[in-house]
């Protein structure tokens, strides 16, 4: 499956505790939470191969 953008929803009966969202190891806030790929938005450096 392929996706552009997914939406990360908390399971369970309304009025319970609303989990966070982690990335990375920050705080992005409660969910729901929608992330979206962006091509370009991220450069990422890695050495030579060989």
């Amino acid at each position: 499956m392929h996706a552009r953008a997914v939406t990360m929803e908390p399971a369970g009966a309304a009025g319970t505790h609303v989990p966070s969202a982690f990335g990375d190891g920050e705080h992005l806030g409660a969910l729901p939470l929608r992330a979206e790929l962006v091509p370009g938005a991220l450069r990422v450096l890695v050495p030579p191969v060989g």
